[in-house]
């Protein structure tokens, strides 16, 4: 039998003798790394640990939704994006 993670919906699991508890949507990441094969598994591994150095501790807010805020940052930067790449062409 392979050693590793044993989880259960909601209920978590162990690793290495650590009782831990998943979200739903981690259960559903942890299913598609698993179906990756190995060296794809591995590079989704390394970018994630990476992202979490990055991350220094900080939360992440994983919204779906976007506030009018950032609706307007984002086309504010859109909108200086293309006038340089205009001005830039001319």
């Amino acid at each position: 039998m392979r050693k590793g993670i044993r989880f259960h919906s909601g209920l978590g699991g162990t690793y290495n003798e650590k009782h831990m508890v998943l979200t739903l949507e981690e259960e559903a990441l942890l299913k598609v790394v698993r179906a990756l094969p190995p060296e794809e598994a591995n590079k989704v591994l390394t970018w994630a640990s990476q992202l979490a150095a990055l991350a220094q501790g900080r939360l992440t807010d994983w919204s779906d939704s976007w506030s009018d805020e950032d609706l307007r940052d984002a086309a504010a930067a859109s909108l200086h994006e293309f006038e340089t790449q205009e001005s830039g062409e001319r």
